[in-house]
């Protein structure tokens, strides 16, 4: 702020909160924030009034999506575990409402709140002690940091689970669905534009990705025994043999 900015572009929601508190009035665009109107940062999706607009992580609805596509991709399924750190993803209750709500009925669905590596290791084992248990990878702070330690988990325990952070699936993820992260990036400098043309930050609407990413690693998916839907594998960007 003491360098007198026209405009600040900021990646992140600590950035985007911090700099609220010192700004009303010089334009923000952020990306990478993941519930902008839960947080208080704008007052709608449509018109963010105030100075600040940007690009979100994730349409909360997408939450459907994830469990659509797990229960497509291992259709005998009959409990799914949720898992997340509850203190570092504040936003997940959306998201997992919008899951519950693709679920099908004879599924039963559980919260698995994670804060450590032992907490990883007693969910995945308790999901796999289940009759047809599996894993939705609720995309946080916590789960982020700690892909390849949830996908060891559900190797060992031979738990299908959908894991929507870049990358997991080449990483050995059975089945992936998230944004593409490139595209992601590129989003922010057309408003950056219109902005410092004379547009206001307020009216222009908070955008959602534009592009996702759908990738099927099929030696996981054989060493479950699951056989993935030509449809799916149709649909998916990448496939990893």
């Amino acid at each position: 702020m003491a360098l007198s900015p026209e405009l600040i572009y900021a990646t992140g929601l600590p950035p985007v909160q911090a700099l609220r508190q010192r700004t009303r009035t010089v334009p923000i665009v952020f990306s990478l924030v993941a519930d902008p109107v839960g947080f208080g940062l704008i007052s709608s999706l449509s018109r963010p009034g105030g100075n600040i607009t940007g690009f979100v992580v994730w349409d909360l609805s997408i939450g459907g999506k994830w469990m659509q596509l797990l229960q497509e991709i291992a259709p005998g399924l009959r409990r799914i575990g949720v898992m997340y750190n509850p203190d570092t993803a504040p936003y997940a209750p959306p998201l997992i409402a919008s899951a519950r709500s693709s679920a099908a009925r004879n599924i039963a669905v559980v919260e698995c709140h994670t804060r450590n590596d032992r907490e990883i290791e007693a969910a995945a084992s308790s999901l796999a002690g289940e009759a047809s248990g599996g894993l939705l990878i609720i995309p946080e702070p916590f789960t982020n940091a700690n892909r390849d330690r949830i996908i060891a988990q559900c190797e060992r325990f031979r738990l299908p689970a959908l894991n929507p952070v870049f990358g997991a699936a080449s990483r050995g993820a059975l089945i992936s669905y998230t944004y593409d992260f490139n595209a992601m990036m590129r989003q922010p400098a057309s408003y950056i534009n219109r902005i410092l043309r004379g547009e206001s930050s307020g009216n222009l609407p908070v955008q959602a990705p534009t592009k996702y990413v759908l990738s099927v690693n099929l030696k996981v998916a054989r060493g479950l025994s699951l056989n993935v839907p030509p449809a799916l594998l149709g649909l998916a960007d990448q496939v990893i043999e």
